[in-house]
């Protein structure tokens, strides 16, 4: 929740909105990537110290009991991953907001975007009870997202700021052309 604060902080700067995208993009991907290669380099360790588990009987306790200060650091870790989870949702939804300003078409680009998420989780989920190896899985979401990068700073690059207030981005003119809306002339004839 903190990093989710912290970083919608500078998502809503005083900064123009490219200058927004491409910092908060640039600074999400470093420490993505850091976080990425500190848990590949622990999954080596653990490889090592637990050697190849085939199944869930054979696996070993770690925890802060049984392994004391060699707990923390893999702690942080997982810790990191939830705060780039918080930092993803926070720059996507921002992103999407900063395509328009007309709150039909913006529902449903966001209604695209959970149900692309909603796939890829199911996906993700059917590839671990298939027994893939959890490295590969963790290469594929590596890969996946570095590939999402060149498009993300392309769509901040295109982004221009808007003169008005940002807090104001709907107003009755947006919704003109947009049916089912209370300012489009079909609804205000269906309702009289």
């Amino acid at each position: 929740m903190l990093a989710s604060f912290a970083f919608s902080k500078l998502l809503d700067s005083k900064l123009s909105r490219k200058k927004r995208g491409l910092i908060s993009t640039t600074m999400l991907y470093v420490f993505l990537n850091a976080v990425w290669i500190s848990a590949y380099f622990q999954h080596k360790k653990f490889q090592q110290i637990f050697g190849d588990v085939q199944n869930d009987n054979d696996k070993k306790l770690y925890s802060y009991k049984s392994t004391g200060g060699a707990y923390v650091w893999p702690c942080l870790i997982y810790a990191f991953f939830g705060m780039l989870d918080a930092m993803i949702q926070s720059l996507l939804m921002w992103l999407v907001g900063c395509i328009g300003v007309n709150n039909v078409i913006l529902s449903r680009y966001v209604a695209f975007v959970k149900s692309t998420q909603s796939v890829g989780s199911g996906i993700a989920w059917a590839l671990n009870a298939q027994k893939i190896n959890g490295l590969v899985l963790f290469l594929i979401t590596c890969v996946l997202h570095l590939l999402s990068m060149p498009s993300t700073l392309y769509l901040c690059f295109t982004f221009q700021d808007v003169e008005k207030d940002e807090s104001e981005c709907h107003t009755e003119r947006d919704n003109r052309d947009v049916p089912n809306s209370p300012t489009h002339a079909s609804f205000r004839e269906s309702t009289s």
